[in-house]
């Protein structure tokens, strides 16, 4: 070590010099929205499950419940449990405010986006489930 050198222990720092290094012409800027964007998607789902514990706060009992399990599937990275839980609360409650049909299109974008990183969690059953769902909140009367 050199004087004046100073080290950063920041378990990013890695990626972040790569990204800012605007390697293939990219600009610094561009790449620090690139870096701020993965940091958001690796704590999508505790934020994707708050929004739809705070949606669902105000229902019947039986719906938390529900909801609280689908939450815990989420964390869990169950993807398939976790939608497929949220379709059952949509079928009970019939009638849905827009934070909560915004917080079940967050739990539909953010699976998608789970999928897309991961090919073993990109499974029909999922595909399936978020089909189901989506077809819940927005039927094609």
């Amino acid at each position: 070590m050199q004087s004046g050198e100073i080290i950063v222990n920041d378990s990013f720092a890695g990626e972040r010099e790569r990204l800012d290094d605007g390697g293939a012409g990219r600009s610094g800027r561009f790449a620090k929205r690139v870096w701020k964007q993965r940091q958001r998607d690796r704590g999508g789902g505790k934020v994707v499950a708050e929004q739809l514990r705070k949606s669902f706060d105000k229902a019947e009992e039986p719906i938390k419940q529900q909801t609280a399990e689908a939450v815990a599937a989420l964390l869990a990275k169950d993807y398939v449990r976790a939608v497929g839980n949220m379709s059952q609360v949509v079928r009970k409650q019939r009638t849905l405010d827009p934070a909560q049909k915004k917080a079940l299109d967050e739990l539909v974008s953010h699976t998608r986006k789970a999928a897309e990183r991961d090919p073993q969690v990109n499974t029909p059953q999922l595909f399936k489930a978020n089909m189901d769902l989506q077809l819940l909140l927005y039927p094609l009367d």
